[in-house]
């Protein structure tokens, strides 16, 4: 690898300066990340659909019945839980929504019991539209507050109303999925570039924040591996963390239509006590999700550290980059950490004045522009 350097936007934070001092990096879990498309999956709905009717087609009337009731049961007790911690995270803060928070849990879950088996397609609608009429979203005194609650909620609870009954289940497992998929892999994001406009706008808090250079060779002995060295089918058997390019370009992202229909039949050997067999199938091409971006963000020229555990790892900045805007205050206490890291320290410089935008840095000792 020619690459010497690669460089992490940071803003201005008090997070972001421990860390910088105590030679830390964190690396998040991919269901932290602000975009959840940007590590997608495709799956052929019409074909997974199929699959599915014809096998519970193959069933006994009383076995489909006992699949599907299981699942919607599994749906609405996760959705439930989903509106429950959006009432509390958005709304818990008046005696009001106090007290309809404290009612809720109960009233959902009576929701629960009363559709969960409502097997057929007419049932089941019948008995949505009944209890949506009924669930108090009175929680403020806002009626914005309200209406955006109640938007929410019946969203998550009653998103497969009028369907027939059994195609919520390949929604449902592509969600199970994800979530999954979300909580296994965990990514540091850093560019080969530490002069581009826009990421400074974006991520180093509009100039006002920093950024930091780490050597490759430090990266490497800090127990990282280059992907092209390394066999994805053994990135689980221990820990690993994999520095790996990003590939730019148009992708609907990898294909689990048929790990889904494998996800659905271990649930149902599940739901009959039968044997059943790990699918790894999620493993072993999910990580290639993690490094494929639109070619809209190659400005960026990412690289990804990709690991299956998480937590902070002891990384040695080699140099300090300092952001235009940064106060006075700011600016001093980053210097002093870099001079106690004994690491070089830049700061930007614009030349606002040449046909073409110019970021350059001066070296706070030498007073010399970095080449």
């Amino acid at each position: 690898m020619d690459l010497k350097a690669l460089y992490k936007y940071r803003e201005m934070s008090e997070l972001n300066f421990n860390t910088l001092k105590d030679k830390e990096i964190y690396l998040s879990s991919a269901s932290d990340f602000n975009d959840r498309s940007e590590f997608s999956f495709h799956i052929d709905e019409k074909l997974i659909n199929s699959q599915i009717k014809e096998y519970l087609d193959s069933k006994s009337i009383i076995d489909s019945k006992k699949i599907i009731g299981h699942l919607k049961i599994s749906y609405l007790t996760s959705a439930i839980y989903d509106v429950l911690n959006y009432a509390y995270k958005h709304y818990y803060q008046t005696d009001t929504s106090k007290k309809f928070f404290n009612n809720l849990s109960d009233y959902l879950f009576d929701v629960l019991d009363r559709i969960s088996y409502s097997y057929s397609t007419d049932t089941y609608t019948k008995n949505v539209n009944r209890i949506a009429d009924t669930i108090p979203f009175k929680i403020s005194d806002k009626p914005h507050i309200d209406d955006a609650f109640q938007d929410y909620t019946l969203h998550k609870l009653f998103k497969y109303k009028g369907v027939r009954s059994y195609k919520f289940i390949s929604d449902y497992i592509s969600c199970l999925i994800q979530d999954e998929f979300y909580k296994m892999f965990y990514v540091y994001c850093l560019s080969e570039t530490h002069k581009d406009p826009s990421m400074w706008g974006k991520y180093a808090q509009a100039c006002n924040g920093f950024v930091i250079k780490y050597s490759i060779s430090d990266l490497l002995e800090a127990g990282t591996v280059l992907s092209s060295e390394t066999k994805v089918k053994n990135f689980f058997n221990e820990k690993h963390t994999v520095l790996a390019k990003v590939n730019y370009e148009n992708k609907s992202g990898v294909d689990y239509t048929q790990y889904c229909y494998d996800y659905f039949l271990e649930i149902v050997d599940d739901l009959f006590n039968r044997d059943k067999n790990d699918i790894p199938l999620i493993k072993e091409k999910g990580i290639y999700s993690l490094y494929h971006k639109d070619p809209s963000w190659a400005h960026e020229k990412e690289y990804r550290l990709i690991s299956n555990h998480s937590g902070l790892r002891k990384l040695k900045p080699s140099a300090l980059y300092l952001g235009r805007a940064l106060d006075t205050v700011d600016r001093h206490r980053l210097i002093k950490v870099a001079l106690e890291l004994n690491i070089e320290v830049y700061v930007m410089e614009e030349n606002n004045y040449k046909s073409n935008y110019e970021i350059k840095f001066v070296n706070c000792r030498t007073k010399k522009y970095e080449v």
